[in-house]
């Protein structure tokens, strides 16, 4: 990713995204993430000239209630223990009931 100033950059390990096992504290279990304030603006379509997902896809792998249960919990977890979010947007932050 481009250099760029202002950016903002946030450090994971690896076992927090599904990475190996390992020493927690060696810094070769952590992964990097940076983001820029380059804004690129690109041409696409409108949604109703093609699929934008494969609906076969979808339906097959979302179908066991369990599983869906599954991943709203984890999204939530996520947004109230480790997502980052500023304190005037905290009311724009979804949850799913």
């Amino acid at each position: 990713m481009g250099g760029g100033g202002g950016g903002f950059t946030a450090t994971m390990k690896q076992t927090m995204i599904g990475g190996g096992g390992g020493s927690s504290g060696s810094s070769s279990n952590s992964k990097r993430v940076v983001f820029t304030n380059k804004i690129s603006i690109n041409e696409t379509f409108a949604s109703d000239m093609y699929k934008r997902y494969n609906k076969a896809v979808t339906q097959y792998s979302l179908s066991d209630p369990k599983e869906i249960n599954k991943i709203k919990n984890e999204l939530n977890y996520y947004k109230c223990n480790e997502m980052l979010v500023h304190e005037s947007s905290q009311n724009n932050t979804h949850f799913f009931y």
